[in-house]
């Protein structure tokens, strides 16, 4: 089997995919680049998006990664997610992880597995695209388990890649009817309309249990950019600024259930809260000594001075919101909170 792909973005202006449909089998369209801002998705991606689903042609879609870190590569997830959720039924082929930007080559490996699993935790499929070299230097056979997308300019196929790869990109210089200039174009050896489409009826079962069972467990963080975010407010009496890293690094990690508990306790006390730390790089919580899998650098955790009420009043009323969940901590000066799905409590 050999199908016939382009990749495209906005790069390629305004596409007539009515013409483009009689050229191609399918089409891998960029959502975005970088973590999860407005700013820097696609410009043409929706539109690219229902056109080919207006013409029925089955698409996928990549991510250009300019992560360096574990919780950037998590933005860049979340970015993709809220691209899809419109489209998260139509989708034919798989969702790729783009990595080729200098600069990303170390920990490319692991940061790649860590903005797979989020996305397969969606139900997409995850793929990950990188030319030859960097597939044979910088991700070796760390990412075996994602489908691979090879590019190599050159009338040979990609070689001295381990495990297997479905899609190459042999051609940057393309022509195809209703595309002024040129276009990426692909080879795809396997069948993945045909693969995705009859996954979803054939787990369907599967999936509505596994959703009952782990639904609940699932924390949802949100990515925001201090600079450009920094005002918004997440609730009646915090702003995004507040959860910041106090090193001034952005983005800012936040979990909105984090917000909704201390937002009840600003209503209950009818006082200030005053964030003392919330989200943390992982630098900065080791500069203050936090613990190693510290709920701080999720951004599930903030610690919190009530104005006039001492730390122990508020973790008595915080033990009322989340009596069989979080964390509660109590210390001299402040009380930490914590949404975590496990139930811990403890004096500082």
């Amino acid at each position: 089997m050999e199908l016939k792909l382009i990749d495209v973005s906005v790069h390629q202006g305004q596409i007539d995919w009515a013409k483009v449909k009689k050229h191609i089998d399918g089409a891998i369209i960029r959502c975005g680049y970088g973590s999860d801002y407005a700013h820097q998705d696609d410009k043409r991606f929706v539109q690219n998006v229902e056109a080919c689903i207006q013409h029925g042609i089955p698409f996928g879609v990549y991510l250009y990664s300019y992560a360096k870190t574990i919780n950037a590569a998590k933005s860049e997830a979340a970015h993709v997610i809220r691209l899809l959720e419109p489209y998260k039924n139509d989708l034919s082929y798989p969702v790729y992880y783009d990595l080729e930007e200098a600069g990303t080559e170390n920990g490319a490996v692991e940061r790649a597995i860590a903005f797979g699993e989020i996305i397969e935790s969606k139900g997409y499929w995850c793929g990950i695209y990188a030319n030859q070299y960097w597939w044979q230097t910088y991700l070796k056979g760390g990412l075996d388990r994602f489908t691979k997308w090879v590019a190599k300019y050159s009338d040979s196929k990609p070689s001295g890649i381990s495990g297997t790869y479905d899609i190459w990109q042999h051609s940057k210089k393309g022509y195809v009817p209703g595309i002024e200039g040129n276009v990426d174009m692909n080879v795809c050896y396997r069948d993945f309309p045909g693969e995705i489409k009859k996954a979803p009826i054939k787990e369907e079962k599967k999936e509505q249990k596994e959703e009952k069972e782990t639904d609940s467990n699932e924390i949802i963080i949100y990515a925001y950019s201090k600079e450009k975010d920094g005002n918004k407010k997440l609730s009646e009496n915090f702003k995004v600024k507040e959860f910041a890293s106090t090193d001034g690094s952005d983005p800012i990690f936040v979990a909105p259930e984090l917000v909704e508990v201390l937002q009840k306790i600003r209503t209950h006390f009818k006082k200030a809260v005053t964030i003392n730390s919330a989200f943390r790089t992982a630098a900065r919580n080791a500069a203050v000594g936090g613990a190693k899998y510290s709920q701080h650098l999720y951004g599930t955790a903030a610690d919190i001075v009530v104005s006039g009420i001492k730390p122990k009043q508020v973790a008595e009323y915080a033990e009322k919101l989340m009596p069989n969940t979080g964390g509660i901590g109590i210390y001299s000066n402040f009380t930490h909170i914590d949404v975590r799905r496990t139930k811990s409590r403890w004096n500082g």
